[in-house]
């Protein structure tokens, strides 16, 4: 018998259709959004219909998840905004999976029960894993309005609905990537943009600046698009390339970001060389085509360089710099330290943090040393600090 204030005395009972297969699956609920489903059931609670009604709606759509992989992928639960990791855990005593049949009357009820468990889904945040953005969007890059490169009758563009339901990341995680990839929307579909082309594109923005004295810093966005409009350049990608490195002001003008502008140029330089090059000649190179306010700094290439091992104890002009980005990396844990310690045996923690940050779930710093210490060795040499790959592959 089962008893409680709300339901009274009734009895349990258990058929002979009680199921014992995979009709029904408990998935736990992940303790960081089960507190806020309390907050929101504790401010919604109303005895006023048309309040529940509205409550209601909210409540389905705050708990919106998404199951998200390919057939062969390990499928992850996608809430709003995070990522979370299935799996199946035994449990000790059998879960019961019940309904209450109503009587003719509240001591007629009876707690029927339709199936039986003996495991549960356990939910753990984990990264998002976005590698499959680039795969799918490179593809389709965008280089230019003719596009007689591509064969599109066999190439597969995605909008964004269908690169949401492809990719195991939730929809803020996924915008955020799109974001850091600088992708353009264009006829409805996703198109990652050929960084030669952005860099042609932000060239331009700079030279028609200072050929019309327009401050970096209050853009007339307006008058900007129409002096760039006498080039064979599709306006959609030059508001795109234009939003990508500068911010809207309220008074219908645009402001130059510094650092995202250096980036464009600095990751185009960088990613061209094709010699050893010393980081002083690197720096003297990238200023060239910055506007002479602007100064060239190696922290606005974060996750895209690596400086020689030998030469990590200061910025001399002997240091040389190397190509190498964080996007392109392997989420799997092992995979990036293989990859990252292939470049070279020691890292500071400062220049490895910009390649392992996004392997955290919360990417706070905070967390990053202890993550590093379960795959590295922290050393000392010459009174510097080294983190040193402890794993084998």
């Amino acid at each position: 018998m089962l008893s409680d204030d709300s339901l009274d005395v009734f009895p349990v009972l258990f058929t002979e259709e009680v199921a014992s297969d995979d009709h029904f699956l408990l998935v736990e609920i992940p303790h960081d959004l089960l507190s806020k489903f309390r907050s929101l059931c504790s401010s919604g609670a109303s005895k006023d219909e048309k309040c529940e009604s509205v409550f209601a709606t909210r409540l389905i759509d705050f708990f919106r998840l998404y199951i998200k992989g390919r057939p062969n992928d390990e499928a992850v639960l996608c809430s709003e905004d995070r990522t979370y990791a299935l799996k199946s855990a035994q449990t000790s005593n059998s879960l019961l999976i019940s309904k209450i049949s109503k009587g003719p009357g509240l001591h007629h009820n009876k707690l029927e029960v339709i199936h039986s468990l003996k495991s549960i889904i356990e939910t753990a945040r984990i990264s998002p894993r976005l590698h499959r953005v680039k795969e799918v969007l490179l593809p389709s890059l965008y280089k230019g309005t003719t596009e007689k490169y591509l064969q599109k009758d066999k190439i597969k563009f995605y909008t964004l609905q269908e690169l949401q339901a492809e990719v195991q990341a939730s929809d803020l995680e996924l915008s955020d990537m799109l974001q850091r990839l600088r992708v353009l929307t264009l006829d409805g579909v996703l198109r990652l943009v050929d960084l030669d082309y952005m860099y042609e594109i932000v060239c331009l923005i700079l030279e028609c600046a200072e050929a019309f004295s327009f401050p970096l810093e209050e853009m007339d966005l307006n008058l900007l698009l129409e002096k760039l409009s006498d080039h064979e350049i599709a306006p959609p990608l030059i508001s795109h390339c234009l939003y990508s490195v500068s911010e809207l002001l309220l008074n219908g003008c645009c402001k130059l970001i510094e650092s995202e502008v250096s980036r464009v140029l600095g990751e185009k330089i960088l990613k061209s060389l094709t010699e050893p090059t010393t980081v002083w000649d690197f720096l003297e190179r990238w200023s060239k085509d910055l506007p002479t306010s602007y100064q060239p700094s190696m922290d606005h290439l974060q996750g895209l360089y690596y400086l020689d091992e030998d030469n990590v104890l200061d910025m001399s002009d002997n240091n040389y710099v190397h190509y190498f980005s964080a996007i392109d990396l392997s989420f799997e844990p092992k995979l990036r330290f293989k990859e990252i310690f292939n470049q070279k045996p020691r890292w500071t923690p400062s220049e490895i943090a910009p390649f392992v940050i996004d392997l955290i779930p919360s990417r706070d710093p905070k967390e990053l040393n202890g993550f590093l210490l379960r795959f590295c060795r922290f050393v000392t040499v010459k009174e510097k600090q080294y983190f040193t790959c402890k794993i084998k592959f």
